[in-house]
């Protein structure tokens, strides 16, 4: 009985010696109001501002979102499981299209990993994201440029999401912040002024050929006698169409003059003459009254026809996706 108290204390004492020289799992810590969470402190801030800038423009557009996490360690996890975390977490995507993207750089552990919502898994296939990693990830990642590889990824993501929606977007000039011009909405604006356009003159000819009269009738050769008789008949619908055009109306008569400050004869008004009053100035009127043609300050029309729209306009807000995990990583 001393034996088996004596091996369950040595095994209990073994047990959370190898438990504490186990890594701890590092808990998850996440902003919802943030598309960037740099808790390994390996980004710059126009990094962020690149990325946050990408998120802000799908999620206006598609609900879409793209969220960069690092972390130094993740302890007992694996990069797929404490990808799954972080993605459920933070809530990135619209949370009835489940489209978020998450990018997990963990440089202690030397690996990163990407998972996606259900509603993009298809569109963000692990082949495409291999693919993905080959082109704008690996080479960055090898080199400790991790800048450069949280931004190109990101834009890689965001040109594949915008495929899928069929959303135009200079997407390096969204995350620098610029403007960019929505095509597809341009298009259809473009249509809307032709075929407006199309109608009005359609309207202009019609009531300039009511106005022409009745055509000559047709010619059958080039004699002179259907010269002239063509010229007949253009002069004789020339003149039936001015013969049907109403003449001006008679200029009205001058009013009638009335005496000093009444009425004129037969009611009219009568004539006005200053009385030599004055007056020391005051009164009230509108404020900046007056038509003026030019534009109010941070006033003016800001739409038009396929007009920019600015990338870093609006806030980031996730959007409560989830994932049902998967994806792929480095390893």
């Amino acid at each position: 009985m001393k034996k088996l108290k004596r091996f369950a204390a040595v095994f209990i004492t073994a047990a959370v010696t190898v438990c504490a020289a186990l890594p701890v799992l590092a808990a998850p810590t996440v902003d919802k109001d943030k598309a960037v969470m740099d808790t390994a402190n390996i980004l710059s801030a126009d990094t962020e501002t690149y990325v946050t800038n990408l998120s802000i423009a799908l999620q206006k557009e598609c609900g879409a979102q793209i969220g960069v996490y690092t972390v130094e360690y993740i302890g007992n996890n694996t990069m797929e499981g404490y990808a799954y975390e972080v993605f459920n977490a933070w809530g990135l995507g619209d949370a009835d299209k489940d489209n978020g993207v998450l990018f997990l750089m963990a440089p202690g552990e030397d690996n990163y990993w990407i998972t996606r919502g259900s509603g993009v898994e298809k569109q963000l296939s692990v082949s495409t994201l291999n693919s993905i990693f080959d082109s704008y990830t690996e080479d960055n990642w090898v080199k400790g440029d991790y800048d450069a590889c949280a931004r190109q990824t990101a834009a890689a993501l965001t040109e594949r999401l915008c495929r899928q929606y069929g959303i135009t977007m200079d997407v390096d000039a969204v995350g620098r912040g610029e403007t960019y011009k929505n095509n597809s909405s341009g298009a259809g604006m473009v249509l809307i002024v032709f075929a407006i356009l199309l109608v009005i003159l359609l309207i202009i000819w019609l009531s300039t050929s009511k106005r022409r009269g009745p055509p000559p009738p047709p010619t059958g050769g080039g004699s002179g006698s259907n010269v002239a008789n063509n010229l007949f008949w253009y002069s004789m619908g020339r003149s039936a169409g001015r013969r049907t055009r109403r003449p001006p109306p008679p200029p009205p008569p001058p009013p009638p003059r009335g005496g000093f400050g009444g009425p004129g004869p037969m009611g009219g008004p009568g004539n006005f003459r200053a009385g030599g009053g004055s007056t020391r100035g005051g009164g009230a009127g509108r404020p900046g009254g007056g038509f003026s043609s030019g534009p109010r300050p941070g006033g003016g029309f800001s739409g038009g026809m396929g007009g920019g729209i600015r990338s870093g306009g609006g806030s980031f807000r996730a959007g409560g996706g989830s994932t049902r995990g998967g994806g792929a990583g480095r390893r």
